[in-house]
């Protein structure tokens, strides 16, 4: 899979959310300089559809249903589908031991999640800034800034891509730290769905419109 459409799975790996029973469409960017990329999603329940918005992940997309991830595609002129955990069971090592790319793979001691009192609004969504507070699996003591809203369809989103990146890790053999655990039920306990991390995640447009069942085959 193109290594920015990768980059956008892994950025909410931390955000497990309850289930909201809400469905939607998103547009979302993530990565810094140069590496940074934009997918489009759309949600039920569930079911994902994920679509890279520019270069050659463009031409195909992703979708997770059933509890699995395909890549479909052209080749050659040719479509092709390709179950994705094949493929990370093949790559499993490599993923182990690759460096989180953003630190929020990483949080192997949880230490707090606080508000800070200030709003910001995002994708037309009024939501709150919150500090996380982490130390990482190198002992490095961390904080980033995330806005985090109590927003069906936003709790939508981060579930299902959650879902996606736990079937993910799991073919790959990476297992979770024991910080993330704890973060993501901090997240259920609070109802809140993810808006931004850092500058490394943005939510950039969100809506509650339901996609055709079609769009996850």
């Amino acid at each position: 899979m193109n290594r920015k459409l990768n980059a956008l799975i892994f950025a909410l790996t931390v955000s497990a959310m309850p289930a909201a029973l809400a469905a939607g469409s998103a547009q979302i960017e993530s990565g810094l300089g140069s590496d940074r990329a934009r997918a489009g999603l759309e949600f039920d329940g569930s079911r994902l559809r994920m679509q890279a918005a520019t270069g050659a992940a463009a031409e195909g997309y992703l979708i997770f249903r059933d509890g699995k991830a395909y890549t479909v595609g052209d080749m050659g002129g040719q479509p092709f589908v390709m179950e994705m955990g094949a493929m990370m069971k093949m790559a499993g090592q490599m993923a182990a031991q690759a460096s989180p790319r953003d630190g929020l793979d990483d949080i192997a001691v949880y230490h707090g999640l606080s508000a800070t009192g200030r709003g910001e609004t995002v994708a037309g969504v009024r939501g709150e800034v919150y500090r996380l507070d982490y130390t990482t699996r190198s002992g490095s003591r961390e904080s980033k800034e995330m806005v985090l809203a109590a927003n069906a369809t936003a709790r939508e989103m981060t579930e299902t891509l959650r879902l996606l990146a736990t079937a993910i890790q799991a073919s790959a053999g990476v297992a979770e730290p024991e910080g993330s655990l704890q973060l993501q039920a901090e997240f259920q306990r609070r109802g809140l769905g993810l808006l931004r991390v850092g500058d490394e995640f943005r939510v950039l447009s969100l809506s509650a419109s339901k996609p055709a069942a079609g769009r996850f085959e």
